[in-house]
């Protein structure tokens, strides 16, 4: 007796996106999807393109962004705590939850990165040592995110 055994071929496909979190409260506010045009380009140009193409105002490159939405930088995005601590604010990106050591411009694109996502990050300096890096700003106590503060006029 001869058996047929069908064979389905499932295609599970993930909707790749990019986003963007607000800096003070973390929460989501521009997700689109990540054309597949991209594949084998730079994570930094998947950045540059996104906020052009949302007319989103940014400081920076394909390497990395400074500033987004007029976001402190530079002395601003300093916040010293005490005399032996300081946190750093600057933005970070993840890819599929993760934050990678290299900058954007330095990842391609592939078909295994199913979320990227750009946030309001600080790193902590301790006696003069980073104790640890790009961490979700929008969790600190709104006092210590310059990101959270009101511009005076």
């Amino acid at each position: 007796m001869k058996y047929i055994i069908p064979l389905f071929f499932i295609s599970v496909s993930f909707a790749q996106t990019i986003s963007l979190k607000h800096p003070c409260n973390g929460k989501t506010i521009l997700k689109n999807k990540i054309s597949s045009n991209y594949l084998g380009l730079s994570l930094g140009k998947v950045t540059v393109d996104f906020l052009d193409e949302n007319k989103i105002k940014f400081n920076g490159s394909e390497q990395g962004i400074s500033a987004i939405s007029n976001s402190p930088r530079g002395d601003d995005a300093i916040v010293v705590i005490d005399d032996e601590n300081l946190l750093a604010f600057g933005w970070c990106y993840s890819v599929n939850g993760v934050v990678p050591d290299k900058y954007a411009d330095k990842i391609p694109f592939t078909s295994e990165i199913i979320n990227l996502v750009w946030f309001y990050g600080s790193s902590r300096n301790k006696k003069n040592k980073w104790v640890n890096m790009c961490k979700l700003a929008s969790k600190l106590p709104p006092k210590f995110n310059p990101a959270c503060k009101k511009k005076k006029h």
